[in-house]
Formats: structure tokens, sequence, C-alpha cells
């Protein structure tokens, strides 16, 4: 029988190799414990997986929807919508005005006369460029002759119907001069109401033209008046005698109480005094 030889590199006897078991080092050996060789499989490194989430990533159908918060419009806000009318209600009244102008200023166009007098209003009394009518294309006109109650009313007082204020008659008294304005008065009432508009204009201080066409302008007080009463029905005759038909003067001033120089001529001539205005005797 032969005898088993020591074999160094596997450090056993040849012939006598120990049978595997489950401990890969050979019994009664001083090596440390071999480790046993891995798997090819179990070298390749795994992956970590993260675990599932069983929280469902959509709401179940039967689950009730929460509900959207809705935006309000701004443009529908109450801020807005004042802001909005007061821009259309400015916008309104500059485009009216600029249409009433362009109206106005192309009807100016059409007629230049109206632009110019519009456009350069006078401040001044218009004159007047015609002559005083004569006897020859003027007419009688029948009519009554206005009351005076002269001389029976000498030193009556009357009132005027605007400002009630007195004026006192004095019969065959004319005043000469100191005229602001002759017109034609049918009764001894209107020459009074026309001292009194005078005077009422002045205090609210419009402008007052002579009335004579002069171009002059007459700001001075209306303390009296004279008025003949058959040049209202005789314009003829007015014109003759002072050259224009007229029979009621507005004075700015009076003095003293002369006589009618005009009664030897049948005119009868009545003078009137603001009530405090009248000359002293």
């Amino acid at each position: 029988m032969a005898q088993p030889s020591w074999n160094a590199e596997t450090e056993y006897y040849a012939g006598s190799e120990p049978k595997m078991t489950d401990q890969t080092t050979p019994p009664h050996s001083t090596l440390p414990e071999a480790v046993p060789p891995t798997p090819v499989e179990d070298r390749v490194p795994k992956y970590y997986h993260q675990p599932a989430d069983d929280t469902p990533k959509y709401a179940p159908a039967h689950a009730a929807a929460a509900p959207i918060p809705t935006r309000q419009n701004r443009f529908l806000s109450w801020p807005f919508l004042l802001l909005s009318a007061l821009l259309i209600a400015v916008l309104s009244g500059l485009i009216g005005g600029f249409i009433g102008k362009a109206i106005t200023e192309s009807k100016q166009d059409s007629n230049p006369s109206a632009h110019i007098s519009s456009s350069a209003p006078s401040n001044t009394c218009p004159t007047n460029t015609t002559s005083p009518p004569t006897s020859n294309n003027t007419t009688t006109t029948t009519m009554p002759l206005p009351i005076t109650d002269c001389p029976a009313g000498n030193g009556n007082l009357f009132q005027s119907n605007l400002t009630k204020v007195s004026y006192r008659k004095y019969c065959n008294v004319d005043w000469p001069g100191a005229d602001m304005i002759g017109f034609l008065a049918l009764s001894l009432s209107d020459c009074i109401e026309a001292c009194d508009t005078w005077n009422d204009n002045r205090a609210r201080g419009t402008q007052m033209c002579s009335g004579d066409g002069d171009g002059q302008a007459n700001s001075r007080e209306c303390v009296g008046a004279v008025f003949a009463p058959y040049w209202a029905v005789n314009r003829t005759a007015a014109v003759e005698a002072v050259g224009k038909a007229a029979n009621c003067y507005l004075k700015n001033r009076i003095q003293g109480y002369p006589a009618n120089s005009r009664e030897k001529d049948g005119v009868e001539i009545v003078g009137l005094c603001l009530e405090g205005k009248c000359p002293r005797d």
C-alpha cells in the first residue's frame, strides 16, 4: 500500500484529499476560514427601489370636487364704473363744445357781417349817419291829444310805475338845454316812465347813450323832462320847431321855472321834475 506524500502547495498529503463539506477549510486547519465565492449575480449591486406610494394621484370619481374660487372682475367694480361714467360725461361735454363752436364758426363764415359784429363788440354808442327828416317827408298823424290837466293840475305829484318815484308837474314851464335824449312819447306818463327807466338803468351800471346819434354816452342822472303834447299828434310841427320828431326831452339839469316860450305859437309845454331835484322857488 502506497504511502501518501506531502504536498506543500496544498498542504495535505497527495492521495488523501479531503472531501469537501459545507466548510471550505480542511479539518483541523490553522488557516483562517475561507470566504465562499460570491455568485456573479450577487456581485451586481441591486438598485434601491422606493416603495410605491399608496396615495391615489387623482381624487376618486365619487369624491366631491372642491369649489373653485371665483375671481371678481375688476371692470365690474363700482369705482371703475363710476370713473368710466365721469370720463364719458367729460368727453361728451368736450365733443359737444367743439361741435357747437364749429357750427358757430361755420355760420359766421357764411355771414361776414355777423362775424365782425360778434368778434368785435362795440363799447360806444352808435352814430346816426342819416339826416333828420324834413317837413316834406313827414306826415301828420290823427290821434287824441295827450291830456296834461293844466293849468288846474299845476304842481301835482305823479308816481312812476317802475320804481314808485314821485315826479312833480309844472304847467307852461320849459327848461332849455341840458338835453340827454329826445323821443316821441304818447302821454305825460310815458315821459315820466322814460326818465325813471333811465335812472334805473344807470343804477344798474348800464351804459346810456344820448339818443341823438352823436355816439356819445351819457351817465348823468335824469332830474326832469319837458313834454309837448301837441307834437305827439303833429310830428311835422315838431320837426319844423326842433329838427326832429320828438316831444319828450330828458334833462340832466334844470334851473328855475322859465316860462314856455312857445305858448304864443299854441304849443303847450309841461315841465316835470324828480321830487327832491326840483328847483327852489
